[in-house]
Formats: structure tokens, C-alpha cells, sequence
């Protein structure tokens, strides 16, 4: 199957410091797929290039086969690919509807917006209970799903989650995870990036793991879970749970 969405060899800096070295890696049609790793290790350095945020040093970026390698992202967001970036970054004064229809505002989704307003609003009840209140008065959960409906406002075809569980309790993660699979259902494309890395396998087919700039291991969910360097970082599991003698 083609991919929507490919990395080949990018490397992504700021100034003279190098965060991201030869970073590839590709997404199919409806697919989710995890970049997982500690913090610090380029993930959101990666995703922003990726969005338009950033210009890679070197490497190639295609999106349905075209190159946009360094586009601006505006025009990156009306190709249809978008970021959910981490911290959420609503416009608190505004009210929820107000920021969900300036989701809806770029060319490509402004013949569809009213409809698209009535089917997030379907999607995430919470919303339509709170749309006349301003964004900076909901809670961590709530602020977090308004984030997401507001992205999905412009119809993107490939979705990037920049640590949605972050600051949420195992709740609302339960919550975030189960729309990021309906999203998935739906034909969207995912890329989750995420340090919290058995909701990330739970959730996606395929993952990438990424240590200090460079993607240092990939396969599928299964083939990862079976191997112990990464069951021992990042899920807390040994062959010798008694520990060393």
C-alpha cells in the first residue's frame, strides 16, 4: 500500500545543535502509527517539521507523494495533514465555538465548516454542554478534546498527537485513546507521538522508537513487544524480575 505520509532521511536543528539525524519513516491510508521515546529525544522537534513549524537541515518530506519539504504550514495544513501540537495551545479567551470554527477556517474546510462544527460537536458532547464558555475555563480533559475537534475541523487526512496524554488522568486517557481510534476508523491516518508507551502500542499497528535524535528501532506492535530492550525502557519489563544476584 502507498503511503500518504514519508520521511526520508530528515535532519532537523536549531542553529548549530542537530536534534533529529536521518530520521525516515512512512504511514499508510487509516493507519496509526507510534513515535515513542523519552523526553528529549526529537520527537516533537521531528513532528514540527513534519507540520510546516520547521525547516529540515537535509532529508525529504512527502505528503501523498509530493514533496513538502520545507513548505510553510499553512500550506501544509490545507494539503490536509494536521498537528495537534503538545500544551494544547487554545486561544483561552475565546469562547469553545470560537475556537473550533477558526479550526474550520482554511480554505479547504470552509465550504464544509457548519457541518463539520455539527459532527465534532456529535462526537465530543462535552463541547456542545460548553459552547458558549471560554476554552481557558475548561478542564485538562475537556481542553484536550476541544483540541482535537478544533484539528479535525480542517479535515485532515493524516493526524499528528503530540503527547495527548500529557497531564490527563488514566480517565480521561482512556477516553483520548478511544477517540484516536474512531479518528483511525474513519480513514484518517494517525502519527501518536508518546511517552506513554503502552496506550501508544495499544493504539497503533506499527512504531518507531527514537533516542537522542536518531530512530534507533521500528516494526510492528507485536514485533516490539517481543523484544526485551524495548519491554525493559519503556514498559518496565525484564526476564529476570528478581534482579540481579
Amino acid at each position: 500500500m502507498t503511503s500518504v505520509l514519508e520521511l526520508d532521511a530528515v535532519t532537523v536543528g536549531y542553529g548549530r545543535l542537530t536534534a533529529v539525524r536521518d530520521a525516515s519513516l512512512a504511514i499508510r491510508q487509516g493507519e496509526v502509527v507510534a513515535l515513542i521515546g523519552p523526553n528529549g529525544a526529537g520527537k516533537t522537534t521531528l513532528v514540527s517539521a513534519i507540520a510546516g513549524l520547521l525547516r529540515p537541515i537535509s532529508g525529504t518530506i512527502r505528503f501523498r507523494g509530493r514533496d513538502i519539504t520545507g513548505m510553510p504550514a499553512y500550506r501544509v495544513l490545507e494539503l490536509g495533514l494536521g498537528l495537534i501540537p503538545q500544551g494544547r495551545q487554545l486561544f483561552p479567551d475565546l469562547s469553545v465555538a470560537d475556537n473550533l470554527l477558526l479550526g474550520g477556517y482554511s480554505r479547504r474546510a470552509r465550504p464544509g465548516r457548519d457541518s463539520m462544527l455539527q459532527k465534532m460537536l456529535d462526537r465530543f458532547p462535552r463541547l456542545r454542554e460548553r459552547l458558549r464558555q471560554r476554552a481557558g475555563q475548561l478542564s485538562g480533559g475537556e481542553q484536550q478534546m476541544l483540541t482535537i475537534a478544533r484539528t479535525l475541523m480542517a479535515r485532515p487526512e493524516v493526524l499528528i498527537l503530540d503527547e495527548p496524554s500529557l497531564g490527563l488522568a488514566p480517565k480521561i486517557v482512556e477516553e483520548v485513546a478511544e477517540i484516536i481510534q474512531e479518528i483511525s476508523q474513519d480513514g484518517t491516518s494517525v502519527l501518536l507521538v508518546e511517552q506513554n508507551v503502552p496506550m501508544a502500542l495499544d493504539l497503533a499497528s506499527r512504531a518507531y522508537v527514537i533516542e537522542a535524535g536518531e530512530i534507533v528501532d521500528r516494526g510492528s506492535r507485536d514485533e516490539l513487544l517481543q523484544r526485551e530492550s524495548i519491554t525493559a525502557a519503556y514498559l518496565g519489563i525484564t526476564d529476570d524480575p528478581g534482579g540481579a544476584p
